[in-house]
């Protein structure tokens, strides 16, 4: 070799050979086909979308591509709106939501923004049925009125059914308030330490989207009308602990009384008063 020249090397895909080159090729193809057809697969759609997404919904769960992205399109349904009150140690309050488009150059880069939209979509497919303390309770008496009349009915058989109905009621519903409290008190740590405040209080409410006559008579997707007050709700309260340097649930609704177990319901039934 002549002094001063030097050696072009090719790159490093050119020196594979044809069987490397080509599995890598299949391989691609077939990775962009898996993160295409998730959200093609999302009803409505075609049997074909359906049947290409069984043959590769294993790879789809394997690498976490399998997402839908339906808040989307082609047919986006309601928004999940997260509301909070934070007072503050001087007594005075402060309102906010997310996600809330005006606070995007607050949360930059765009990922922090859509981190909080994904919180609250979340929180609506977790909560969006939440039933309340009272809510439970008022369940469980009516039940229980129901159960002392198929005992009356000499229906013992349906009522004991009834009962571990109830049971197994009471059950999931007690996990599902485990899981909101510990769910919720990262999110309320986070916005006590960002607005400084000492004690907040969070809501979940929907918001519509314009139907295709209100969007062409101007309607704005932000517009209050679209906001469903009668189904907004509390999902909590917690307060700032200094001595744990935490949040503390501070949440004290009416306690839902347990479900009858089959032997406490003959003794408080009517029929068994009257005897």
């Amino acid at each position: 070799m002549e002094r001063g020249t030097s050696v072009v090397h090719a790159p490093a895909w050119q020196r594979w050979g044809l069987v490397a080159r080509g599995f890598v090729s299949v391989w691609l193809a077939y990775h962009v086909l898996a993160m295409f057809v998730s959200p093609w697969a999302v009803p409505p759609t075609s049997s074909l979308a359906v049947a290409i997404q069984g043959n590769v919904a294993h790879y789809q769960t394997l690498l976490y591509l399998n997402h839908g992205y339906r808040f989307f399109a082609p047919d986006p349904g309601p928004a999940s709106i997260v509301g909070f009150t934070i007072t503050k140690a001087d007594g005075s309050q402060f309102t906010g939501i997310f996600p809330d488009r005006y606070a995007i150059n607050r949360d930059y880069p765009r990922l922090n923004y859509h981190r909080w939209f994904m919180w609250s979509e979340t929180l609506g497919r977790m909560f969006g049925q939440w039933v309340s303390p009272a809510e439970f309770a008022r369940y469980i008496e009516l039940e229980q009125v129901r159960v002392a009349e198929l005992r009356q009915q000499g229906l013992a058989v349906e009522a004991d059914r009834l009962v571990a109905d109830l049971e197994e009621d009471r059950r999931v519903w007690e996990e599902s308030e485990v899981a909101r409290k510990r769910i919720l008190a990262p999110l309320a740590r986070v916005l006590l330490q960002r607005h400084q405040g000492q004690e907040i209080r969070l809501t979940l409410n929907r918001r519509m989207i314009p139907s295709l006559s209100e969007a062409r008579a101007g309607m704005q997707p932000s517009d209050a009308r679209l906001l469903e007050p009668e189904r907004a709700f509390e999902l909590g309260r917690w307060k700032w602990d200094e001595t744990s340097q935490n949040v503390v649930f501070v949440d004290t609704p009416a306690t839902a009384p347990a479900a009858p177990t089959i032997e406490e319901i003959p003794a408080n039934s009517e029929s068994n008063r009257n005897e």
